[in-house]
């Protein structure tokens, strides 16, 4: 089981835009870290980065307005990035029929259960060639569970397994503070205006940097998620 150094950090793309995109990317390459994008859809700026550093996954949305589930939509995003070796579904959509779909694509692992702050987290297989990386945060949780904005709602790091620490470039783009802010903001999505939703507070952005700085202190390298296959 691995140790303190086994910290993950991931990002669902969630159709922002690239400028929305790169001030994530702005913090991941001031702090030198690594990290894995799960994108929904194509982007110019994912595909110019260092793969060495940032991985990109698939994350796609099976989900269709007739409240049905269409596979194809890892297709269309396989195609985008034929390198991807991992997905996670939006809304964490998955099934054993999806299997066979991700060996013919030749993707090598599924990121799709969220066990909030639980040690000891382990890649386990799916089949002889699927595995399964949990993830124990993420900042979507946080604000609906309401929690404050310190490092204390993260999991222990110096506890023996996996950390896998999931954030969404639209959080870090607006800082967002609660529901209530982001939910006020999604009119203006991907538009100009968005910016002026921006928090200067504490929010998801101030904790992911109090998150950076601690990693920083305790001498922890992040990882891709691909890293822990």
């Amino acid at each position: 089981m691995e140790g303190i150094n086994s910290v993950y950090l991931s990002f669902d793309l969630d159709w922002v835009n690239d400028q929305v995109l790169s001030h994530t990317l702005d913090l991941l390459e001031e702090y030198n870290f690594k990290a894995t994008f799960f994108a929904t859809h194509e982007s110019s700026l994912l595909k110019s980065l260092d793969k060495d550093k940032f991985e990109i996954g698939l994350h796609p949305n099976f989900e269709t307005d007739l409240g049905k589930y269409d596979t194809n939509k890892l297709n269309e995003l396989k195609k985008i990035y034929p390198e991807a070796n991992g997905m996670r579904s939006h809304t964490l959509f998955f099934s054993s029929r999806l299997l066979p779909v991700l060996k013919n694509m030749h993707l090598k692992y599924e990121s799709n259960i969220f066990l909030l702050r639980h040690p000891h987290l382990e890649v386990v297989n799916r089949t002889e060639d699927i595995k399964s990386i949990p993830f124990n945060w993420s900042d979507d949780k946080h604000l609906e569970l309401g929690c404050s904005h310190d490092i204390t709602t993260f999991p222990n790091i110096h506890k023996l397994g996996i950390n896998v620490f999931n954030f969404h470039p639209i959080h870090v783009f607006l800082n967002t503070a609660d529901q209530d802010h982001y939910f006020s903001s999604k009119d203006n999505f991907n538009k100009p205006e968005l910016k002026n939703h921006i928090n200067n507070g504490v929010g998801i952005k101030s904790l992911m940097i109090e998150l950076f700085e601690y990693l920083k202190d305790s001498n922890v390298e992040t990882k891709r998620m691909v890293d822990a296959l």
